[in-house]
Order: C-alpha cells, then sequence, then structure tokens
C-alpha cells in the first residue's frame, strides 16, 4: 500500500522538474513540509534534496545544540513550547536518522511544567518506553550539573568575580545583584538554558567593567556546558 502522502510528493517534483535547486521557490515550505520531503527523498535515495531540506530545516525551523541561542524557539507556542511539536521532531529524528535534532527536543520536554499542561502528557505514549524514560533519566542529570555548576558561579561568593578588583561595589553587590533574585533561581531549576541565555543580556550596572566581563564570561560557559552535555544527560548512543 502507498503510503506516501500526496502533498510530499508535489513538493519533491517542484525540485525535480528544475532541476536545480537554487531555481526553486521555497518560501512557502513549513516545518513539517520539510520533514516530509526528508522522508520522501530517503525513501527514494534524492540526496541532494534530502541533504537541502536537512539543512534548511537545521536553519529555519530545529534547534541544533550548535545555535548560538536557543531560548526565542524554546518559547516559541508553535514550536519547541508545544510538546506535540517536540514528539514529532523526536520521532522524525529517529526514523531519519538525524541525532542532531534530538537534544533540545528533548531538553524542551524534560523541562516542560506538566503541571500546568496535565493533558499533554499524553502525546509522550507516541515515543517509545526507551525515549519516556530518557526524558525522565535526563531531567534528573540535567539539573544535578545545573546544581554543580551553580555553585561554582561568582554572584554565589562574597568576593568580586577578578581577584584584582578592590571595588566596593563589585565585593558586596552579590547578594542584590538582581532585584528578582528568587525568581531567577527558581528559573535557573526549572529552565536552566533560557534563564542563563537572559542573565547574558542583563547589564550589571553597579560592577565594574571587568567583573562584569568575567561574570558574562561565566555565564556563557555555564550555558554552552549544559548544552553541550544534552547528550550525556539524555543518554544518546
Amino acid at each position: 500500500m502507498l503510503r506516501d502522502k500526496a502533498e510530499d510528493f508535489a513538493h519533491v517534483l517542484d525540485f525535480i522538474y528544475p532541476s536545480t535547486l537554487p531555481g526553486v521557490r521555497t518560501g512557502h515550505l513549513g516545518v513539517h513540509d520539510l520533514m516530509g520531503m526528508v522522508r520522501l527523498a530517503g525513501k527514494y535515495l534524492i540526496q541532494d534534496l534530502a541533504v537541502w531540506a536537512v539543512s534548511k530545516l537545521g536553519k529555519d525551523f530545529l534547534l541544533r545544540p550548535d545555535h548560538r541561542s536557543v531560548t526565542r524557539v524554546l518559547r516559541d507556542e508553535d514550536r519547541y513550547s508545544s510538546s506535540e511539536f517536540c514528539v514529532q521532531v523526536i520521532k522524525f529524528s529517529r526514523e531519519c536518522s538525524l541525532p542532531q535534532f534530538l537534544p533540545l527536543a528533548f531538553y524542551a520536554l524534560a523541562t516542560k511544567d506538566w503541571d500546568a499542561h496535565p493533558e499533554s502528557m499524553t502525546c509522550l505514549r507516541r515515543l517509545t518506553w526507551a525515549d519516556q524514560c530518557k526524558i525522565q533519566e535526563g531531567r534528573v542529570a540535567l539539573t544535578k550539573k545545573v546544581i554543580q555548576e551553580a555553585l561554582t558561579m561568582p554572584e554565589n561568593h562574597s568576593s568580586s568575580p577578578v581577584k584584582k578588583c578592590g571595588s566596593w561595589s563589585c565585593t558586596y553587590i552579590r547578594p542584590t545583584m538582581w532585584n528578582d533574585a528568587k525568581e531567577r533561581w527558581e528559573n535557573l531549576m526549572l529552565h536552566p538554558i533560557e534563564e542563563l541565555e537572559e542573565r547574558l543580556s542583563l547589564p550589571y550596572g553597579d560592577l565594574c567593567k571587568d567583573c562584569k566581563a568575567e561574570i558574562k564570561r561565566r555565564t556563557q560557559g555555564f550555558r554552552d556546558s549544559l548544552v553541550q552535555g544534552l547528550a550525556e544527560f539524555f543518554k544518546f548512543g
């Protein structure tokens, strides 16, 4: 029985007949169109089309660990903020052997506020039991890493971020660095990558130039260590 979708065939034919990819108009193609094209191109061994579609997915729609910033897309209600979308990304990535799209889809599910959206949990049943377990195990490993790293951050100590700095404001600003300190630490535990990316944009106006630069350098390193560690946290082979 033919199970290929007609619209996927139509999109593939749009590429085949012009014979060159640059000559094709692609602005109308959404994430699900491109996923369908990747599936079909892989099935019928249309390699150049598969490579192009995967590249466009990574550029315009799906998150990879090498993206410089991920917060906006993680909070997009039509994408990673939707548990249904994340499940679709995981199933697509497994089916098409595209592991680069797995880490942040798992992260989005692992950090979702399920108490606020209990109805969304039903879509998890469409994942394999192994992947359902990875979501839970990855959340635990992620939290452990966040706690370990957070304790070493400059804002948690009573000295200036830069040892040579003797500024009174840099030494004693730590307890009041943020007006919303309690909320920031809660966010760090719940949504660590998004919180750290937000901290990178804070002005830290009471700190000297060197201490401000050091805090941002350490925050960037903290954020990068979490993103790069997602594959380990969720135990991807």
